[in-house]
């Protein structure tokens, strides 16, 4: 159960970051046909419970028909459920179902499903020890829900629960199915591709690079990266796009520095390369806020020398420090009146010199 746990955790994360799919191509379409495969979890419930031990179970799913808000999806699976306490003893069921499933698309990422559908099963009951298997049909029926993940060029995955019913010797045969598969859309494949054969190079950059800017603007500097990719692979001249990857590339070359020093405690070296990475990189952003708070203690005291510094006319020094106190603490006002001051003076002995 714990691995469909993080299976779960896996897709809400793709959720999250809607642009790893192509809503306009990959959402689900009139007319579409969708191959998918599957694997789960299957507890079986009602009498059988305190008698079998749950399975993992494997299928195929073929969706030979979409319409507007209805699809049409044929299955099948085989589960194995040991028998407890019959060493060896299985109850091997195939499955084969087939009914129609109610889809809505929530966001252009996520579409919930719902459905029903009857279903027959083969039942295969090994028991080596006796030398004694039994075999028999039974109809029945199974009803499912879960969501529909595009993620690009007809591949999606699907995650649901199903719950089905039989009976076996007269008895009542549930099941719970957990379960998480990939499924492949032929049409939105070629959707896809027909975008991009058909998008001219003017058209892609440009869409790429709004995409891009925006990213950038919201802070999302690893997604803007890949759009301004999108617009080198249209355009490998591009400037604007190069200059970009080019500044995200050395933010982050500045900010694996920055950690570096932080992780030794050198908190002042560490500050000129997360100032210099925090344009381009969330993660020195919030670290550089962090570092600042922990040197905040630390102002008064480099006020102090700054102005001692400039008292004894070393001017140089005193420019050096008041410039690391800005990056510490930008806008302080002791800055201002001094730094300015200190540069104009350092600057006409130089001249004098």
């Amino acid at each position: 159960m714990r691995h469909w746990i993080y299976i779960f955790v896996f897709f809400l994360h793709l959720m999250a970051f809607p642009g790893y799919a192509q809503p306009v191509t990959e959402a689900t379409t009139k007319g579409d046909i969708i191959f998918g495969l599957r694997a789960g979890y299957s507890l079986g419930l009602g009498y059988y419970k305190d008698f079998l031990s749950n399975s993992y179970y494997v299928g195929i799913d073929v969706i030979p028909f979409v319409s507007k808000y209805v699809l049409f999806e044929v299955d099948a699976y085989f589960a194995d459920y040991p028998i407890d306490k019959v060493d060896k003893s299985h109850i091997y069921s195939f499955s084969f179902s087939a009914g129609p499933i109610v889809y809505f698309q929530l966001v252009p990422f996520l579409e919930l499903y719902a459905g029903v559908a009857l279903k027959g099963n083969y039942f295969y009951l090994k028991f080596p020890d006796s030398n004694k298997n039994e075999q028999t049909i039974k109809p029945g029926f199974i009803a499912k829900i879960g969501f529909f993940v595009p993620i690009k060029y007809g591949v999606r995955a699907r995650i649901g629960i199903e719950y089905g019913y039989n009976q076996l010797s007269r008895k009542d045969f549930h099941i719970l199915n957990f379960l998480g598969g990939v499924q492949f859309n032929f049409n939105a494949y070629k959707r896809t591709k027909d975008v991009h054969t058909t998008e001219t190079t003017t058209q892609g950059v440009s869409r790429n690079f709004a995409i891009a800017v925006k990213e950038l603007k919201a802070g999302n500097h690893e997604e803007a990266r890949v759009y301004f990719k999108e617009v080198l692979s249209y355009d490998k001249n591009h400037k604007d796009a190069r200059w970009y990857i080019d500044k995200i590339d050395a933010a982050a070359e500045n900010y694996a520095r920055a950690r570096k020093l932080v992780n030794a405690g050198n908190y002042y070296d560490a500050l000129f390369f997360l100032d210099g990475a925090s344009e381009y990189n969330g993660k020195a952003r919030a670290d550089l806020a962090a570092v600042r708070e922990k040197l905040a203690s630390e102002v008064s005291k480099l006020e102090k020398q700054g102005i001692s510094l400039y008292e004894q006319q070393r001017y140089g020094e005193c420019i050096a420090l008041f410039e690391k106190l800005l990056i510490i603490n930008p806008g302080n006002n002791t800055c201002k009146l001094y730094l300015p001051r200190a540069k104009t003076r350092y600057e006409a002995l130089q001249r004098l010199r």
